[in-house]
């Protein structure tokens, strides 16, 4: 399926979800709606361009200050009081900037396959409870323009889809800023998405 807004997948997601989900109770004790995996692409169009900025429309039933902060924080390496951020694991974590290193790949070879970020620690996460559900970006040049690829270990669409989309294409932006190229298709895949019933 393609999509040119976030809000526009966020419903799929839903109604797919609750019509052809199982009914589950996870490890934190909370009722949801899952389905075991799912792939979709947001189109080039929903990077909006305006004069030199691309724009990306703000997904409805978001909190503004708290997208502009999640947003930041995948674009820094800290990690503030939590246990894990996705910026601190790309950035700075693996004592490897894995932006500048995907940046650096496709500088080398516009053709590359190693233009790969990963968050998952086997040697750490093993040993918590908390780990991270974005596991891995990819990044390709296509026809001269950044497609971005994003894995899912687990996704909530009801609490995180938005904020996670949100931040993710403006990641697609800058590395293509980063690049001199225009940012083109994002490719999303999720396994065991689900939405909690409220």
């Amino acid at each position: 399926m393609k999509f040119i807004t976030i809000d526009e997948a966020y419903e799929y997601l839903k109604k797919i979800c609750e019509e052809e989900g199982s009914l589950i109770v996870d490890e934190r004790n909370d009722k949801l709606y899952q389905i075991p995996f799912i792939s979709l692409t947001f189109t080039e169009e929903i990077h909006q361009k305006v004069g030199n900025i691309y724009n990306i429309k703000i997904p409805d039933g978001v909190n503004p200050n708290m997208l502009s902060n999640y947003t930041k924080q995948l674009q820094n390496g800290n990690i503030g009081d939590f246990v894990y951020t996705y910026g601190h694991r790309f950035m700075t974590y693996f004592n490897v900037n894995q932006y500048e290193y995907m940046i650096k790949k496709l500088r080398e070879n516009k053709h590359s396959r190693r233009a790969v970020a990963i968050t998952i620690d086997p040697r750490k996460d093993t040993q918590e409870n908390e780990i991270p559900c974005l596991q891995l970006i990819k990044c390709s040049i296509v026809n001269n323009k950044l497609v971005m690829s994003v894995v899912f270990r687990s996704n909530d669409i009801s609490l995180a889809f938005k904020y996670n989309m949100f931040a993710l294409l403006n990641v697609q932006q800058y590395i293509s800023k980063e690049l001199g190229i225009e940012p083109s298709e994002f490719n999303y895949v999720g396994f065991d998405v689900h939405y909690r019933i409220i």
